[in-house]
């Protein structure tokens, strides 16, 4: 029988070209097993003076723990099919990226608006997206004051464009006011038909006339995100100018002016925190280095 050279050529160069194939497929498969997974999380926000934002964090997992990517870029996306371009921003150091809405922007017929934030990777990270669909909301406060104490009166509802805003239910509603550390809960309620009220603490300091701000929110819904709504209000207790330095003695967690050694006891604790973590991811470096056999 005679041997078809031919043939044994072109079989000899499918089956080469097949396992180029298959080798830069593996390598492909490989480069991508190195790249860093990405976590993606997506926030709306309502906020206070009715403008509307969307918040990206991004981050991936080192040693077991989460640490934000920097330096790169997220785009976030609008409509229906989530591929109208609102802007790319920049992923500040704490791994967030945030953009506000435009105002121009329309709900769909059933009153959701649809968001996306994408990150198209790189040489060292993979790709992620995250999406959510939003319906907007407002809130409203009525402040009462009676001789059996005070209360701070929610209401909140889904606003229609061409119909009357729809009273929210089963929200729950939280009221906080800013110290020197965050914001310090204060309150808390859920709405039914709408409305809900709220109990406002009588011996909380405000500033030299009794100021005090108000924070109302209603925190990562399903369905409205995080709105915000604050308010000022005479209704702390009034502190006078010449006591706002004295207080520094004395000072507490809801003030800002909080006592020196206060200060300088929280400083001393972080820095012997991050120190005693710096130090075992220096050991955990020097201990990696050994196992590998590329120490000098």
């Amino acid at each position: 029988m005679k041997t078809n050279i031919t043939s044994v050529l072109l079989s000899g160069l499918r089956l080469s070209i097949l396992s180029l194939i298959f080798i830069s497929l593996n390598i492909k498969v490989n480069a991508q097993d190195e790249l860093k997974r990405t976590y993606l999380k997506l926030y709306y926000t309502k906020n206070s003076d009715g403008s509307k934002s969307l918040t990206a964090n991004i981050s991936y997992k080192e040693n077991r723990k989460f640490v934000a990517v920097k330096n790169e870029t997220i785009s976030f996306y609008s409509g229906v099919d989530m591929d109208e371009l609102i802007k790319e921003v920049e992923i500040n150091s704490n791994g967030e990226a945030v953009v506000v809405i435009p105002e121009e922007l329309q709900a769909d017929s059933l009153g959701f608006f649809y968001f996306a934030a994408k990150f198209k990777g790189t040489e060292t990270y993979k790709r992620s997206n995250k999406d959510l669909s939003i319906k907007d909301s407002r809130l409203e406060l009525t402040f009462n004051q009676k001789s059996e104490g005070r209360t701070i009166t929610v209401k909140a509802f889904e606003i229609k464009d061409e119909e009357e805003d729809l009273p929210l239910s089963e929200e729950d509603v939280y009221v906080f006011i800013p110290t020197l550390f965050g914001d310090m809960q204060i309150g808390r309620a859920s709405l039914e038909n709408g409305s809900c009220q709220i109990e406002f603490p009588s011996d909380l300091p405000g500033d030299s006339v009794g100021n005090l701000e108000i924070i109302v929110k209603i925190i990562d819904s399903e369905v409205y995100g995080d709105v915000v709504k604050a308010e000022k209000i005479p209704w702390g207790t009034p502190k006078p100018i010449n006591q706002v330095e004295e207080s520094n003695e004395k000072g507490k967690l809801w003030t800002y002016n909080a006592p020196l050694w206060m200060v300088i006891t929280l400083s001393i604790l972080l820095i012997e925190v991050w120190s005693h973590f710096g130090f075992v991811i220096y050991k955990m470096y020097k201990i990696n280095k050994e196992g590998s056999g590329k120490v000098d």
